[in-house]
């Protein structure tokens, strides 16, 4: 059986979600409270800054817009100026929508490949520390193994059936 399997995120929903969050900043405190979406939920280059940089302008009531997105993913993260101006102005990209109501749909997604990540990131943990001999066979719980079973396709598993 490989245990060797990654959970990528989708950078796609991601610049969805963020860019939305850049033309409407009250859904900055939707994701935050009430889907407790953080930072490092983000995978895509840039992402987990940007959304950082767009809590904490909304938390200190600062106003979201371009130049001071930018300036601010400069400032606090070294970022190169470029992609800081390419993120800042996600809002307005070509190809990215930005819709409120496809929102709930980018965050959803972002959330599930976040708790997979995680859920991924325990289970190696487990195996690693059972292949190292500092945590004996039987000790990841049957449950955690089922639900292990059932959230991801046979395919994404990276498991070898024998």
């Amino acid at each position: 059986m490989s245990t060797e399997f990654l959970m990528r995120g989708d950078p796609d929903s991601e610049r969805q979600a963020l860019a939305t969050m850049l033309l409407d900043p009250d859904l900055v405190v939707d994701a935050t409270a009430r889907h407790r979406i953080a930072a490092a939920d983000f995978v895509g280059d840039g992402h987990a800054q940007l959304f950082e940089v767009l809590r904490t302008l909304v938390d200190e009531g600062s106003s979201v817009d371009p130049t001071l997105v930018r300036t601010e993913l400069v400032r606090r993260y070294g970022m190169d100026f470029g992609r800081a101006v390419q993120l800042a102005n996600l809002g307005g990209a070509e190809g990215i929508v930005g819709s409120p109501l496809a929102f709930e749909r980018y965050i959803e997604q972002l959330k599930r490949a976040a708790q997979l990540r995680r859920f991924e990131t325990a289970v190696r943990n487990s195996f690693q520390l059972i292949e190292a001999g500092q945590q004996p066979a039987d000790s990841i719980p049957s449950a955690v193994l089922e639900v292990f079973r059932h959230e991801l396709p046979e395919a994404d598993r990276g498991v070898d059936e024998e």
